[in-house]
């Protein structure tokens, strides 16, 4: 059974509500992974004993109360499941792979190998099938204007797709000095702007996302590559 434990602590939007409010929120949080039978024990812990818990072993720590002024409790609450979610999944992944390294006798390099393949399949693999979900570019069949007639990219593309607003999008593993020097050229010579992002859906964690786009077209503060009428 894996331990979260948590601090009542009152502040920002929490100021003014009840003891029995804040412990109805928090039964609730309770409830949610009681029901989906997930191994979560949570414990109370008071905000003056919360750091003599810091650096010991448990699943995750969070707040009953709101961390932020303008964040409501439907946002609170999918936060905070959300992270507990991926601390169980992250927990159990742990404990499988122990098993499976005793039952494989694996030791020394056959171990990092062992996990190399887990993170190309089991985070690349499920990065792929979540990705496209909160993906900020969506996939068209669309060729973009500008690409016409241009023929062979001068810098390497792996994975390609376009997206509305004349968007190209390439994934690959790596790029070399020259192909980065070849992008920037491209795109001064044809009006275009790009961006090298860690966000991607072929396999995340192994690839990158290279955007190239129209001039003045995609935001430069959009951390995912595109704006939202992308």
């Amino acid at each position: 059974m894996e331990e979260c434990i948590y601090t009542h602590e009152v502040r920002g939007m929490e100021k003014g509500r009840s003891e029995s409010e804040r412990e109805e929120k928090f039964k609730l949080l309770e409830e949610i992974f009681r029901e989906l039978g997930l191994p979560v024990r949570f414990k109370r812990v008071s905000a003056d004993r919360w750091e003599a818990f810091l650096g010991k072993e448990f699943l995750c720590s969070f707040e009953v109360a709101y961390t932020g002024e303008a964040w409501t409790f439907g946002e609170w609450l999918a936060y905070n499941v959300a992270r507990i979610f991926a601390c169980v999944v992250e927990a159990e992944f742990w404990h499988i792979l122990r098993r499976l390294s005793g039952r494989l006798g694996l030791s020394g390099e056959g171990i990092g190998e062992f996990l190399d393949k887990c993170h190309l399949y089991v985070i690349g693999g499920l990065g792929r099938k979540l990705v496209p979900l909160i993906d900020f570019i969506k996939k068209t069949e669309v060729e973009p204007k500008w690409l016409r007639g241009i023929g062979r990219l001068p810098f390497f593309v792996d994975h390609f797709f376009y997206s509305q607003g004349d968007v190209f999008v390439s994934e690959p593993y790596e790029m070399s000095l020259r192909d980065l020097k070849a992008l920037i050229a491209f795109c001064e010579s044809h009006g275009l702007d790009a961006k090298i992002l860690g966000f991607s859906r072929w396999f995340p964690g192994r690839t990158f996302r290279v955007v190239v786009y129209p001039r003045g077209r995609a935001s430069e503060d959009d951390s995912r590559g595109a704006d939202e009428e992308l």
